[in-house]
Formats: C-alpha cells, sequence, structure tokens
C-alpha cells in the first residue's frame, strides 16, 4: 500500500488545497518524493494546477486530474450537464500510475466525504477505493464541532482509517469558539489534532507554515 494522506474537509471552501499545499511543500523540502492528485474536479483546475505547482512534478495534469468537469456543482450533477459520468476504474488507474513515481502521495477530494461521484458511489466510497488514511480540514469558527463530529462519524461508520484533524483560520476572527472548539472535538471523538493553520495570504510561505503549526510526524506516521 501506498504511503501518503487523503486530505477532506467538512465542507467546501474550508482550506483543503490550502492544507495540501501546504503539507506538499514541507514533505518536499524535507526530501521526499511527493505526488500530487485531485481526482475529480468541478467548475476548474486551479486547485490541481496549484498542487502540481508547489510539488514540482512533471506529470500531466490530466493524471493529476483525471476528471475534470467545468461547471462548479457537486461532481453527480456537474457529470449529469456535461453528458458524461465518472468512471472510478479511471481514476484508480491513474492513481496506481501515480504511486509508481512517487514514494508519498496526496490526494485532494472534492468538498466533503458525502459529496456523490455518482447516485451511487460517494467521495468516501473512492476514499475507501484508494485505501490512504483520512486528514479532516475543519473550520475553526462556531459549528465546526458539529460538522466535524458529522465527519469523523461518517469515516468510522465506513471504516475509513482517519489520520487526524487540521483546523484553518478561514477568516482572523479568533474567540472563544476558534480556540476552544478543536479540544472538545478531539475530546469527544480522540481523533488527533494535528495542528491549527492561521489565517494567510498567498504570498506567505507554505511550507514554513506546515512546519511550524502542523504535527508532521504524526501525518507521516499515519500514513
Amino acid at each position: 500500500m501506498s504511503k501518503g494522506c487523503f486530505v477532506t474537509g467538512t465542507d467546501t471552501g474550508v482550506g483543503k488545497t490550502l492544507v495540501a499545499c501546504m503539507i506538499t511543500q514541507a514533505l518536499v523540502r524535507r526530501g521526499y518524493d511527493v505526488g500530487v492528485m485531485k481526482p475529480v474536479s468541478a467548475g476548474g483546475r486551479e486547485d490541481a494546477k496549484d498542487l502540481i505547482r508547489i510539488s514540482g512534478v512533471a506529470d500531466n495534469i490530466d493524471l493529476v486530474n483525471p476528471v475534470a468537469l467545468p461547471e462548479p456543482l457537486s461532481p453527480n450533477l456537474a457529470a449529469k450537464r456535461s453528458n458524461t459520468s465518472i468512471d472510478s476504474e479511471r481514476i484508480l488507474g491513474s492513481y496506481k500510475e501515480l504511486t509508481q513515481k512517487h514514494e508519498f502521495m496526496i490526494v485532494e477530494g472534492a468538498g466533503g466525504l458525502l459529496v456523490p461521484l455518482s447516485d451511487d458511489c460517494l467521495i468516501a466510497d473512492l476514499v475507501r477505493q484508494i485505501g490512504l488514511p483520512l486528514i479532516i480540514v475543519a473550520r475553526t469558527s462556531l459549528g465546526t464541532i458539529n460538522h466535524t463530529l458529522l465527519t469523523i462519524e461518517a469515516a468510522r461508520t465506513r471504516q475509513l482509517d482517519i489520520s487526524g484533524v487540521i483546523y484553518s483560520q478561514v477568516t482572523s476572527r479568533n474567540g472563544l469558539a476558534e480556540s476552544c472548539s478543536p479540544e472538545i472535538i478531539s475530546c469527544i471523538s480522540g481523533v488527533a489534532m494535528l495542528g491549527t493553520i492561521p489565517a494567510i495570504t498567498n504570498q506567505s510561505d507554505l511550507g514554513e507554515i506546515a512546519e511550524k503549526h502542523l504535527d508532521l510526524s504524526l501525518i507521516l506516521r499515519a500514513s
């Protein structure tokens, strides 16, 4: 089984791509040969392009992002509206090819675990087929306890391995909810807290922030 992690989120816009890029850059700097993958995109290939740029891989974007749908909708709906279907075998074939090229894989999902790829296949099903442990990206803001515990429960129900949760401060607000929620989630769920990343700008050094704010050793041990 290949080493790596599958980055999912409690929702859209919580910072999955940012976290995937941060971990990628930090591991590349440590000397790891990191492959990246965005199996399904909807509404543009910017996430895949960012992962390729950060990792420095020479892999073709159609290998990194084998399913690219034009509209920013749930993948099942975006596929139907473009008169196509999402081929899981094609995704798994691309993943297998990438694992033969790289020693560590960072795979970024689309939305959360229960986002549908088709009427009978969810992102969670793809995670199980790929076989990498999950890193869950969650907000720190009010409401994250419910969203994150639901995601953890959905993963455990499907017997998916969870490396831990990374919290993303998507805004500069840092009140009591933001400071206490991660510890509450960890206490209730027993899932490790891998760190909290601050609100940052595009000009920030992502690898340096990862080294400072994330427990990369735990991420590597869990893979």
